[in-house]
């Protein structure tokens, strides 16, 4: 079986991909995610600390990662002045966290980053916007290796689609192994090797082997 194109690469989540080129055979399978909530916003004061990022564990606050984005590198956040972060909240779709208003947020986020002493007082905002995404982190519940294998081995009979990261695979990993991946398969595309699906399986044997690093 082939798509009608001469080559398909995907990284939309296995389930909502399997639905597209299956609609008919479609079922409901048990592969669950956890989604993302992140909220930006523009402080106009530099704040006194060299991390670039800080994790929280504990329920008293709803967020689990606080990102001051110029440390990740000098060349983010030059055109303005004071501090850009980024606040993160893992989430269902649909849920409290989700349904909040950007306003209602990030009222929220200020009165818990005072609380963990990120923020000394209430701060000058100059801008902020949030976005969703429901498919982010993979919930690995009883059964869902057998619903996995499933799908994947069914798409893979697909001569030129090649599914690809964290959605493709179903998989917690870092943007480094997401990278390799699409590494690996544009070597196979240059050498016109990407119809070895054998070889291709091999590696995404690798790929499965892949995991989140904090």
């Amino acid at each position: 079986m082939t798509c009608p194109v001469l080559l398909l690469i995907t990284t939309i989540p296995l389930e909502d991909f399997e639905k597209l080129i299956f609609p008919s055979d479609y079922h409901e399978s048990s592969l669950q995610w956890r989604g993302l909530r992140t909220l930006f916003f523009l402080l106009d004061e530099a704040l006194p600390f060299e991390n670039e990022t800080f994790y929280f564990c504990s329920q008293k606050t709803s967020f689990f990662r606080v990102s001051q984005i110029s440390k990740y590198s000098p060349y983010l956040n030059r055109s303005s002045k004071g501090t850009f972060l980024s606040v993160e909240f893992l989430v269902t779709a649909g849920d409290k966290i989700w349904e909040k208003t950007e306003q209602e947020l990030l009222a929220d986020t200020i009165k818990d980053l005072i609380e963990v002493r990120i923020l000394k007082k209430e701060p000058q905002i100059t801008k902020y916007f949030s976005f969703k995404l429901p498919k982010v982190y993979p919930l690995y519940k009883k059964g869902w290796k057998e619903n996995f294998t499933k799908i994947f081995k069914n798409l893979l009979e697909i001569e030129n689609l090649f599914v690809l990261g964290r959605g493709g695979f179903f998989l917690h990993c870092n943007i480094d192994h997401s990278l390799i991946q699409g590494l690996e398969l544009s070597k196979l595309i240059k050498k016109n090797n990407w119809q070895n699906k054998k070889m291709w399986r091999k590696m995404t044997e690798k790929f499965q082997a892949f995991s989140a690093r904090d």
